[in-house]
């Protein structure tokens, strides 16, 4: 008699049969329920061996779900089993959404649901840093923007967009919403006339409300807006600046004598003046001036009667070429004593060009030129100086100088020589420089006190050889050997080292010529050849078989002297070194002259490099442009060298009026105001 009706047995026999002793039953439960107690029981005389078999509700494995993201509590450890009513609530990742019944309940050894998934989360409307930041596409209010889907940032116009220009939804979060627009600054300058000035003057762009403040240049009249502001990409203008040249008042020559046609009281640029004097004067400078920008191109006219009567000046000891003076007027005078000639002027020419010069030795300063340009010199400051000494004064390797520095030396400077400390002298103790060399009877050397020779007598004859030697532990630097000829020793430049070391500096950068120093003699025949000696890339000093220094290292050598570069060539940075490894300098020239060769000169270990060594040539001129069309000139070019002078001509039945010549000079013509008039 069984306590649990749940549980079965096979065999079952019918209603009212007998188990007939020895019968063995099995037992069992329904679906979903476990067995308890043991499986079989025996009839034996009359009582079966078990009836306290029993059935439980079965528990549940782990849930069966299609999608590993779904997770769910609680969640028992591996093996453990769920037991028959428990309750699971499922769940998905951040990003995530679920999908189906949030739980499900373990029922005689089943769960309830296990159709549970998860889908990417979709994304709300986007929220960039900036409400003028528009995205697109753009749903409707209320719709979510699917898992995947990029969406475009854009600003208004006038508007400059910041940050990344694109967006996808992720899980239902933006990978970007940082965006942002800033208002557009102006890209050009702001707008104005060729000669207009701006403040500020850089390039742009221009930032957003920047004022730009205009101007014109001296000798110029202002018109149109004085001031400019960017507002989005765009500048505020009613007018348009542009400058106008300015007019000139009354030319006021330095001269009294002087007078100008037309008269009036303002003149407009580009009007043009004559000069006159009265009868009996000439007139010196331009005939004419020119109104240009306010200010008149010529005002220093005067009245004399002189063309150039003397010499092109110059200090006492240049000299000239030519040195002719041509006779420009020769009169006979009588007087009570005789007749006799009167030479009124000897005068060079208006137009005479005259070269200077100095003698051996000294340097010219000033123009090597100077033109007779209308009873004046182009060029008066020119003199000669005893030229300096570009070499250091002559002295063997180990002699000190006094001046130390490299040079050059102006004449005049003394130069005295000395040597170290433990080194005897021989020779001048002093030289001068004078124009350009050095006074020198015998050239300086220092000689060592530890050398000994062989033979040693006090009087040697000529012919006689002697060899020199050092102490033990010391090497000979120089010839071994020396030969008397005619009261001289051929050699006397010999000096003593202490003998050197095998071992070398640590740092690979450093560097030794011979590889191997490592000399294997007896103390007392120690050498070190002074070639080994002169080898050696770094300093020390040498006591036996022991290095003193060891602790060396290698940089990149700067470079000592300016960027090479022709004389009048400016460079940038200007200063005089040494210049660090990688420094470089940007080459220009003056105005008035044109630049040739490289631009640039990069320091490179302590060298610049440079394909072609710059310099400045004067500029040339272009055709000279007379005010006048009928002006003639000679010679005709479409490029003049700088110091070429033209000779102004009219046609026949012209008068030419202004100066007869021009002279280039650093790319501007000396004068173009002439023009012709009818007889």
């Amino acid at each position: 008699m069984l306590e649990d009706p749940l549980v079965s047995h096979s065999p079952d026999l019918a209603e009212g049969e007998m188990y007939e002793n020895g019968t063995e039953i099995t037992y069992d439960c329904p679906e979903g329920w476990d067995f308890n107690g043991n499986m079989t029981a025996v009839c034996l005389y009359g009582v079966w061996t078990y009836e306290n078999a029993f059935c439980t509700a079965s528990p549940c494995d782990e849930p069966m779900l299609e999608d590993p993201l779904v997770s769910h509590s609680p969640d028992l450890a591996e093996g453990e089993m769920y037991e028959n009513g428990t309750e699971i609530t499922y769940d998905c990742p951040e990003g995530w959404d679920f999908n189906g019944n949030m739980t499900a309940v373990c029922l005689y050894g089943v769960w309830t649901y296990e159709n549970a998934f998860c889908t990417a989360s979709p994304c709300d409307e986007p929220a960039p840093l900036d409400d003028l930041v528009s995205h697109s596409p753009d749903f409707a209010e209320g719709e979510m923007y699917a898992n995947g889907t990029e969406i475009m940032y854009d600003c208004p116009e006038g508007w400059d967009f910041n940050g990344n220009m694109t967006a996808v939804c992720l899980y239902g979060v933006w990978t970007y919403e940082n965006a942002f627009c800033t208002a557009s600054p102006c890209e050009d300058l702001a707008p104005a006339g060729e000669l207009v000035e701006r403040d500020p003057s850089d390039a742009g762009p221009f930032e957003n409300g920047t004022e730009v403040v205009y101007s014109c240049p001296d000798g110029y009249d202002f018109n149109g807006d004085m001031t400019a502001l960017c507002l989005y990409g765009n500048w505020t203008l009613d007018q348009e600046p542009y400058c106008t040249a300015s007019p000139c008042g009354e030319p006021l020559p330095q001269d009294g004598l002087v007078s100008h046609n037309p008269e009036s009281s303002s003149y407009p640029s580009g009007t043009e003046v004559t000069y006159a004097c009265p009868n009996g004067y000439d007139l010196n400078g331009n005939m004419t001036a020119v109104c240009l920008y306010g200010m008149w191109t010529n005002e220093a006219v005067f009245c004399t009667a002189s063309p150039c009567e003397d010499l092109a000046p110059a200090g006492e000891l240049v000299e000239r070429d030519p040195m002719m003076r041509t006779l420009h007027h020769v009169v006979s005078h009588q007087s009570k004593m005789g007749w006799f000639l009167i030479i009124l002027r000897l005068v060079l020419t208006n137009g005479t060009e005259v070269a200077y010069a100095c003698p051996n030795g000294y340097d010219l300063n000033g123009n090597m030129t100077a033109v007779c340009l209308y009873g004046m010199w182009t060029n008066e400051a020119v003199f000669c100086t005893a030229s300096p000494c570009e070499d250091l004064a002559p002295a063997g390797e180990l002699v000190e100088r006094d001046p130390s520095d490299a040079g050059p030396f102006e004449n005049g400077t003394e130069v005295d020589y000395s040597c170290p400390d433990g080194y005897d002298f021989n020779g001048d103790m002093t030289a001068i420089c004078l124009y350009g060399n050095w006074t020198l009877d015998q050239e300086p050397y220092c000689s060592d006190g530890l050398v000994s020779h062989n033979p040693e007598t006090s009087s040697y004859p000529s012919g006689t050889e002697v060899t020199y030697a050092c102490p033990n532990g010391y090497d000979l630097n120089g010839n071994m050997t020396a030969v008397c000829l005619y009261g001289m020793w051929t050699n006397e430049a010999v000096f003593c080292t202490a003998s050197p070391c095998g071992d070398h500096p640590k740092d690979g950068l450093v560097s030794h010529n011979p590889e191997v120093v490592l000399i294997q003699v007896e103390p007392s025949n120690l050498y070190m050849s002074e070639w080994i000696r002169s080898q050696w890339k770094y300093d020390f000093s040498l006591s036996l078989w022991e290095w003193t220094n060891e602790a060396v290292f290698c940089t990149a050598s700067p470079c000592e002297d300016l960027a090479p570069a022709g004389e009048l060539v400016e460079r940038d940075p200007s200063d005089a070194g040494p210049f660090e490894n990688g420094t470089e300098v940007d080459y220009s020239c003056p105005d008035g002259y044109d630049f040739n060769g490289d631009m640039t000169a990069i320091c490179l270990y302590g060298n610049w490099t440079l394909d072609q060594e710059p310099y400045c040539t004067a500029s040339p001129c272009g055709e000279p442009l007379p005010q006048d069309g009928l002006v003639s000139h000679i010679p005709e070019s479409s490029s003049y060298p700088n110091g070429t002078q033209v000779t102004y001509a009219c046609p026949n039945g012209y008068d030419l009026n202004g100066n007869m010549t021009a002279v280039c000079l650093y790319g501007m013509w000396t004068n173009e105001a002439v023009f012709c008039t009818g007889e």
